[in-house]
């Protein structure tokens, strides 16, 4: 096997990165709307807690890489049989049936976002293109997805970047200190737990399937920096959304933050969590198509059958699926994520009773040899 540069693994790490974090960014992140409600709301310990989520979302991250790496899986089914044994076809279906009403979360996203440019309540066009480029780059496998999350990383921090600059205005009316009390802080460690199981949970398996074409140093590297740019991102959004609250009860708050600023850069704004939400769309319909496929007979049909499902499902509205729905895929998601631990952990004991079992063995082999050797 050839060796690769430092450089090369460098570069791994970074891909790695990028599609950790385009696939968590998706329109509830990336609009800040997501951000404020987990996060920027609790004031002072919302920073904390952005803290202990990258944290989180670091570990977990290596636990979900390896857990593929170790495993070698390749589809949603191979997953859970390891996961849930007989009981594979229920985690299955709550896995899809999930993944299917975050998909159409993601449709409601693109309606709202669209819908500051065109006001009318009718339109759903935007939910339509945003299906049709997902499709079409699912429909290009697993390498399409990891090459269009490279791109999300520097749009996003770029956009809030020029946001907290132009918002530098406000600093004197920055409360540093809001909303502090004893039940803030246990509710933001809570809502910070409920952030990362609930991404984990839809993207469980597209981290799996990266993590087993890459080495044990790319996998860290890669779970570092994919923390370190979400841990970054929430924060400085989360000061931009403190440092323009009038905006906060927007569906699209930093859209209506740039707005503000100036028609190009809001325009900007808008493709920028386009593309965020596009990135989670398409994680999200990989997942539900790899595992359908087997029961429509082709990857096309199953894909498009899903987007039709989460179209009509879109209509809940993008405000009341971050308010009532995440929360409920966070309780699953830590079950999700003890359960990878779990069997991680068997797996690694089994490993190791099998290797200190077979030590004897070895030994007892090189005796022989060394005898035998004698002899002659």
């Amino acid at each position: 096997m050839e060796k690769k540069s430092k450089f090369k693994i460098f570069l791994n790490q970074l891909l790695i990165a990028s599609v950790l974090f385009g696939t968590l960014v998706g329109a509830g992140f990336a609009s800040g709307k997501e951000t404020w409600y987990y996060f920027a709301s609790f004031g002072t310990f919302g920073y904390f807690s952005i803290l202990l989520a990258g944290v989180i979302f670091f570990l977990c991250a290596l636990l979900f890489l390896n857990f593929g790496k170790k495993m070698g899986i390749n589809s949603v089914q191979h997953m859970n049989k390891i996961m849930f044994g007989k009981f594979a076809i229920i985690g299955e279906m709550v896995m899809v049936l999930s993944n299917i009403i975050l998909l159409a979360s993601m449709f409601a996203g693109a309606n709202s976002l669209f819908q500051i440019i065109v006001t009318s309540t009718s339109f759903r066009l935007a939910s339509v293109i945003t299906a049709i480029i997902a499709l079409v780059i699912v429909w290009f496998g697993f390498g399409g997805i990891t090459k269009v999350n490279v791109i999300i990383v520097p749009l996003i921090l770029s956009v809030l970047a020029v946001c907290l600059f132009a918002g530098s205005t406000h600093i004197t009316s920055y409360d540093a200190v809001s909303n502090f009390s004893i039940i803030n802080i246990v509710e933001s460690v809570v809502f910070a737990i409920l952030f990362i199981a609930s991404n984990m949970f839809f993207a469980g398996f597209i981290f799996a399937r990266l993590g087993k074409d890459f080495s044990k140093s790319e996998i860290i590297g890669g779970s570092f920096f994919g923390a370190l740019f979400l841990t970054a991102s929430l924060a400085l959004m989360s000061v931009v959304l403190f440092l323009n609250p009038e905006y906060c009860s927007s569906d699209m708050p930093l859209v209506a933050i740039s707005n503000s600023l100036g028609q190009g850069f809001s325009i900007f704004t808008l493709i920028v969590v386009w593309v965020g939400l596009i990135t989670t769309a398409i994680a999200l319909l990989y997942t539900i198509s790899n595992w359908l496929k087997n029961y429509f007979g082709s990857v096309v049909l199953a894909s498009i059958t899903t987007s039709a499902v989460a179209m009509l499902l879109s209509g809940f509205g993008f405000s009341n699926f971050i308010a009532y729905v995440y929360p409920i895929f966070g309780i699953i998601g830590i079950v999700y994520i003890v359960v990878v631990a779990r069997v991680s952990m068997k797996k690694e004991n089994e490993v190791t009773i099998k290797t200190d079992l077979e030590k004897p063995i070895k030994v007892q082999t090189k005796i022989k040899t060394v005898k035998a050797k004698q002899k002659k």
